[in-house]
């Protein structure tokens, strides 16, 4: 496993030494990546971390990262990886619903990427009423393609993409149309 671009490009990383973990595949970072475009300066929230792979991606194109894990053996992980990238994020141990409640400012990107047997629906219930989702934010959901796309009430999908056996799915806040005032007849008119 290695970081796909940015200014660490090649640096390759500790893995994890069970499959407990599943770090999203290098050519999914990539593609993952290329899509965002330039994050710099990006607030990023990677919710399930793992081996710490998708938020070191970020950091290595210049995003500010928060990651968390609610696994012991994960942060240590990630924490490992970020020390040999000399990089830093706030690295935070919680399971995803605590972690998305204990942050307050918005952030711009939203990375799940939950085991693929996890029922998600109270992290997207968390997230649609946070803080830390606005107008602008995209949420990120990695999982398993042949699984159905979850929704959630005020997000839409915004693009799917497919990676092999890996789904991608891309949500924003749905847009409210603002609907014109209604006139009312004025004295002069009636």
């Amino acid at each position: 496993m290695r970081i796909v671009g940015g200014k660490h490009k090649g640096r390759k990383l500790f893995t994890p030494d069970n499959y407990d973990v599943r770090p999203t595949a290098d050519n999914v970072r990539e593609a993952l990546f290329n899509i965002l475009g330039n994050i710099s300066k990006k607030r990023f929230f990677d919710v399930f971390g793992g081996s710490g792979a998708v938020a070191l991606e970020a950091v290595s194109r210049g995003a500010i990262v928060d990651v968390n894990d609610r696994n012991e053996k994960s942060v240590a992980l990630i924490k490992k990886n970020f020390d040999l990238c000399r990089e830093a994020a706030t690295i935070t141990r919680l399971d995803a619903v605590r972690a998305i409640k204990s942050k307050t400012n918005p952030f711009d990107i939203i990375f799940l990427d939950p085991p693929y047997a996890m029922d998600v629906t109270s992290v997207l219930e968390a997230l649609a009423t946070s803080s830390i989702v606005n107008d602008d934010t995209l949420i990120i959901y990695e999982k398993a393609y042949k699984d159905p796309v979850p929704s959630f009430p005020g997000y839409d999908v915004v693009d799917q993409r497919k990676y092999g056996i890996v789904g991608l799915v891309f949500y924003r806040k749905t847009k409210q149309e603002i609907e014109p005032p209604v006139e009312t007849p004025t004295d002069e008119q009636g």
